[in-house]
């Protein structure tokens, strides 16, 4: 557990957090670091009547183009979409395809983020992910014990099994997939294999700017695209043993194991905890990086990059109570990072589709209450 002295650090003007506000279903924690010269993380929390939002956006390419046009747009469609019909992993696809549509059709160059979405609704959890932020959600087991699962996959170069897929693709490509520094990346975009816009990674008239054949060298024609942005989907039965969710950018797991942060979770208070889930994040690579901590956190913001990447954090905290009645009655707003204030959200859902059979609550989970596919 953290001392107080840890739970006071002055994280500078790079950090900012909402350590606790309630939602339908329980509480949330909320916190942002600044890596790059612009922060290319957004992230934002919407409070429905009876369902909440969450939307986490890693954005690349130097810039923070099209993680703040997600942040800007997805749920917006998603709403359209859901009043149209019911919510389903079909209608929050359609929602993140739509917005990349959007996206592809305005942006030229090589902004593009990876793209974490998630509906909480009528018991179940509805996961949209392209890239590396994950969703894990901490298990009570017996003797007290807590379980990490990890509802999402990483799609990153990383993954011996995708580099071979990328490769069976681009047979004519041998520098498709490459190593440097350590770490497997896939062209222009270091590690995701699948990513929103980037559209010069997608189509070829897209290259408007001719250092680009230089920089990642590319081949002409190409097909099929380098990189996809089509997400990988997932709806989940919530249990009464889970007991919180962690939803994250990269720059944290490059730092944490899974285990470690619902282990960090676990053992401290949920006011703030988002917030000491970045300062064990920060002690992790100011070890790495065999410097003090205190040095680590005076390194300027045209420097910070080289030490860590950006790094956004939400812990949902769920209340079973509220989640069995539906949720409870909760001021309707829109929580956005590093904004001083809430706004108004127009999240809305319409009816739920199908009833899952729920099953008797035994630590982990059976197959048939999760189902992920892209």
């Amino acid at each position: 557990m953290m001392s107080d002295v840890e739970d006071e650090l002055d994280l500078g003007p790079l950090f900012w957090s909402r350590d606790i506000d309630e939602h339908p279903f329980g509480t949330v924690s909320l916190a942002m670091l600044q890596a790059n010269p612009v922060m290319e993380d957004h992230c934002q929390f919407e409070i429905g009547r009876d369902s909440i939002f969450v939307g986490v956006y890693d954005g690349h390419g130097d810039s923070d183009e099209a993680s703040r046009f997600l942040a800007d747009n997805l749920c917006n469609n998603l709403t359209r979409l859901a009043q149209k019909g019911t919510m389903s992993e079909d209608v929050l696809k359609r929602a993140v395809v739509a917005t990349e549509d959007e996206f592809l059709q305005t942006v030229y160059d090589e902004a593009g983020s990876c793209c974490l979405a998630t509906v909480i609704w009528k018991g179940s959890l509805y996961v949209a992910n392209v890239g590396n932020s994950r969703v894990v959600i901490g298990i009570l087991l017996r003797k007290s014990d807590i379980f990490a699962e990890q509802v999402t996959k990483d799609h990153i170069a990383d993954v011996e099994d995708i580099r071979k897929r990328i490769k069976a693709l681009h047979r004519d490509d041998p520098d498709i997939v490459f190593e440097k520094d350590g770490v497997w990346c896939s062209k222009g975009i270091p590690q995701v294999s699948r990513a929103i816009g980037s559209a010069f990674l997608k189509i070829p008239n897209r290259y408007v700017h001719s250092s680009f054949f230089q920089r990642y060298k590319l081949y002409l024609p190409f097909n099929p695209p380098l990189l996809k942005g089509e997400p990988e989907l997932c709806r989940r039965l919530l249990y009464p043993d889970d007991k919180f969710l962690i939803l994250a950018s990269g720059g944290l797991w490059e730092n944490l194991t899974k285990k470690k942060v619902v282990e960090i979770v676990n053992e401290n208070k949920q006011t703030g905890i988002a917030r000491r889930v970045i300062i064990r994040a920060l002690k992790e690579v100011a070890k790495k990086k065999q410097m003090r901590f205190d040095d680590l956190l005076s390194v300027k913001k045209e420097e910070r990059r080289s030490f860590h990447d950006d790094i956004s954090v939400l812990v949902i905290f769920l209340n079973h109570d509220f989640l069995e009645k539906g949720g409870v009655a909760a001021h309707e707003r829109s929580i956005r990072g590093f904004s001083s204030s809430d706004g108004p959200s127009s999240f809305r859902i319409c009816e739920e589709i199908v009833d899952f059979n729920t099953s008797s609550n035994s630590g982990l989970k059976s197959e048939a209450s999760s189902s992920c596919h892209t």
